[in-house]
């Protein structure tokens, strides 16, 4: 769960480091659209292969189809394609390719370590073995609580750049001042 707030949270650092540029989100969202579509095309292949296309609750040629029209039917939707005849997304750069991309300055240096953590975590996604021998390791565990704590610290500045993100596109989210809550936050690092 802490790798994926940490994941947003170094995407919308992205995004604030180039002022909520309109196209990077596009390309965000194409990103999120093109991978819809490919679980759908992962779906009709497997109900093909394995059901002769007829498992229910799986997809088939005709429902796939009924979905990249609907799509495609929204001009809107264009915006998000890089050639809408051949039904290719726009693309969106890596999370690995975005903390390269951190600019040195004090929000870079702040957030640098964000990178690491969500590094770490998907390890535990990946790696299980390796993350076996961190678990079962009391100090270990006790560094892997300061680590949870600060991923709790990164995603409060994840509602801070949603919020300024919303601004910086014409809305308004007002989050009552909360200066215990903020306090706590903000402070993951103290025993």
């Amino acid at each position: 769960m802490f790798r994926c707030l940490l994941d947003d949270f170094i995407t919308l650092l992205h995004f604030n480091f180039h002022d909520f540029d309109k196209n990077l989100i596009v390309k965000h969202t194409a990103d999120g659209f093109n991978e819809k579509f490919k679980t759908l095309q992962a779906s009709k292949k497997a109900n093909y292969k394995f059901h002769q296309g007829k498992k229910t609750g799986m997809v088939d040629e005709v429902f796939y189809q009924k979905e990249k029209d609907k799509f495609l039917a929204d001009q809107g939707n264009h915006i998000m394609l890089s050639n809408v005849a051949g039904f290719e997304f726009k693309t969106f750069i890596s999370t690995s390719a975005i903390a390269d991309l951190f600019p040195k300055s004090d929000t870079g240096e702040a957030f640098c370590h964000a990178f690491v953590l969500w590094r770490h975590l998907s390890s535990y996604v990946h790696y299980t073995n390796f993350t076996f021998v961190l678990e079962n390791d009391e100090p270990a565990r006790e560094i892997e609580i300061k680590q949870l704590k600060e991923a709790v610290y990164y995603s409060y500045f994840t509602i801070e750049y949603c919020c300024k993100a919303l601004t910086t596109l014409g809305r308004t989210l007002v989050i009552p001042n909360t200066t215990k809550l903020i306090k706590e936050i903000t402070t993951p690092f103290q025993e």
